[in-house]
């Protein structure tokens, strides 16, 4: 029993329940980073020239993603008697992305290699965009620093999925008295 709670506004459980079991769903998505980092891109002059808008960076959108892999950067191969393997797709080489986006460059990098950097060298790579640098500190204040931008959701542990969760919420504007239940504290 809960004494007190007519004094929040909100109460917000964080637990160590799975997020999702679906591959499209990665860090960057989840934490809402990829929106901001899609946004940037298309905003470059070349992205502008070819017409490409957000959607064209989205793995999981039918305008951006790579129509071999579907975007998801690798093909599964099923061997009878072992366990299935990933091997990077042809096509984009694990950019999960089709030509065109690819050839999109921020400071060198296309979006797929975004994909594969740590939280920590992604906000070193976006130190000049706020925006998108506030919300990779979050991620780095709950000591999830060393996850990749483009790591499935399905392949966090409980603690990972907690302090993402955590994260997420310390990422949003403030939204008054909340009351946050954390079922197993983390530091």
């Amino acid at each position: 029993t809960f004494y007190g709670l007519e004094r929040f506004e909100k109460v917000i459980t964080i637990d160590q329940s799975p997020i999702g079991q679906t591959a499209r769903a990665d860090v960057s998505t989840y934490s809402e980073i990829q929106p901001l980092i899609r946004s940037l891109f298309a905003s470059l002059p070349l992205a502008e020239a070819k017409g490409l808008r957000p959607g064209h960076f989205s793995p999981n959108h039918l305008k951006g993603m790579c129509r071999t892999c579907w975007g998801l950067g690798y093909k599964t191969v099923d061997l009878q008697f072992l366990p299935s393997v990933r091997v990077p797709c042809e096509s984009c080489k694990g950019g999960r992305l089709n030509p065109i986006s690819l050839e999109i460059r921020y400071k060198e990098k296309h979006f797929g290699q975004i994909f594969q950097m740590s939280v920590q060298e992604s906000a070193l790579f976006f130190a000049n965009i706020p925006k998108i640098v506030k919300r990779l500190k979050t991620l780095e204040s709950v000591g999830l620093s060393y996850l990749k931008l483009g790591q499935e959701i399905a392949s966090l542990s409980g603690g990972e999925a907690q302090r993402l969760r955590l994260s997420r919420e310390l990422a949003k504007r403030e939204t008054g008295k909340t009351l946050y239940l954390i079922d197993e504290p983390t530091v």
